[in-house]
Protein backbone atom coordinates (compact mmCIF):
# COMPACT_ATOMS: atom_id res chain seq x y z
CA UNK A 1 0.00 0.00 0.00
CA UNK A 2 1.44 3.42 -0.71
CA UNK A 3 2.07 6.12 2.09
CA UNK A 4 -0.51 8.86 1.85
CA UNK A 5 -3.54 6.84 0.26
CA UNK A 6 -6.47 6.77 2.06
CA UNK A 7 -8.80 3.87 1.34
CA UNK A 8 -12.41 4.02 2.22
CA UNK A 9 -14.97 1.86 3.63
CA UNK A 10 -17.14 0.46 1.26
CA UNK A 11 -19.80 2.44 2.44
CA UNK A 12 -18.04 5.73 1.86
CA UNK A 13 -16.74 4.64 -1.98
CA UNK A 14 -18.10 7.42 -4.26
CA UNK A 15 -20.95 6.27 -6.25
CA UNK A 16 -21.47 7.56 -10.01
CA UNK A 17 -24.51 8.85 -11.23
CA UNK A 18 -25.05 5.82 -13.13
CA UNK A 19 -24.50 3.14 -10.34
CA UNK A 20 -26.20 5.99 -8.11
CA UNK A 21 -29.57 5.61 -9.86
CA UNK A 22 -29.15 1.67 -10.49
CA UNK A 23 -29.41 1.42 -6.48
CA UNK A 24 -32.18 3.45 -6.01
CA UNK A 25 -34.30 1.45 -9.22
CA UNK A 26 -34.94 4.43 -11.16
CA UNK A 27 -33.81 5.34 -15.04
CA UNK A 28 -32.06 8.58 -15.88
CA UNK A 29 -34.77 10.68 -16.93
CA UNK A 30 -36.81 9.92 -13.12
CA UNK A 31 -33.40 10.39 -11.39
CA UNK A 32 -32.45 13.50 -12.38
CA UNK A 33 -36.41 14.59 -12.06
CA UNK A 34 -36.12 13.37 -8.50
CA UNK A 35 -32.98 15.56 -8.14
CA UNK A 36 -34.89 19.02 -9.75
CA UNK A 37 -37.70 17.95 -7.62
CA UNK A 38 -35.42 17.53 -4.06
CA UNK A 39 -36.68 13.86 -4.29
CA UNK A 40 -33.22 12.53 -4.18
CA UNK A 41 -30.15 14.55 -2.81
CA UNK A 42 -28.12 16.26 -5.10
CA UNK A 43 -24.94 14.64 -5.91
CA UNK A 44 -21.75 15.86 -5.21
CA UNK A 45 -19.40 17.44 -7.95
CA UNK A 46 -16.08 14.80 -8.52
CA UNK A 47 -14.53 17.12 -11.08
CA UNK A 48 -15.43 19.06 -14.48
CA UNK A 49 -17.49 16.34 -16.09
CA UNK A 50 -18.30 14.09 -13.26
CA UNK A 51 -21.22 13.74 -10.61
CA UNK A 52 -21.54 11.11 -7.38
CA UNK A 53 -22.85 10.72 -4.22
CA UNK A 54 -21.28 8.95 -1.05
CA UNK A 55 -22.51 5.48 -0.84
CA UNK A 56 -23.41 5.71 2.79
CA UNK A 57 -25.22 8.90 1.50
CA UNK A 58 -27.62 6.94 -0.90
CA UNK A 59 -28.22 3.91 1.53
CA UNK A 60 -29.08 6.66 4.56
CA UNK A 61 -31.53 7.96 2.11
CA UNK A 62 -32.92 4.54 0.98
CA UNK A 63 -33.42 3.47 4.77
CA UNK A 64 -35.49 6.43 5.52
CA UNK A 65 -37.76 6.30 2.75
CA UNK A 66 -40.95 6.03 3.72
CA UNK A 67 -42.39 2.57 3.56
CA UNK A 68 -46.26 2.10 1.14
CA UNK A 69 -48.89 1.23 3.98
CA UNK A 70 -50.73 -2.31 2.61
CA UNK A 71 -53.94 -1.66 0.97
CA UNK A 72 -57.00 -3.21 2.87
CA UNK A 73 -58.56 -5.17 0.67
CA UNK A 74 -62.79 -6.00 1.11
CA UNK A 75 -63.97 -8.88 2.57
CA UNK A 76 -66.89 -9.07 0.50
CA UNK A 77 -66.40 -8.91 -3.57
CA UNK A 78 -67.90 -5.98 -5.08
CA UNK A 79 -70.69 -6.74 -7.56
CA UNK A 80 -70.06 -5.70 -11.38
CA UNK A 81 -73.14 -4.53 -12.95
CA UNK A 82 -73.92 -6.61 -16.28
Amino acid sequence: MNRGTTILPTEDRMVSITEGFSMVGVKKTAGYSWINDGILPPPRILSERRRGWLHSELLSWMRNRPTIKPVKKDKKPRRVAA
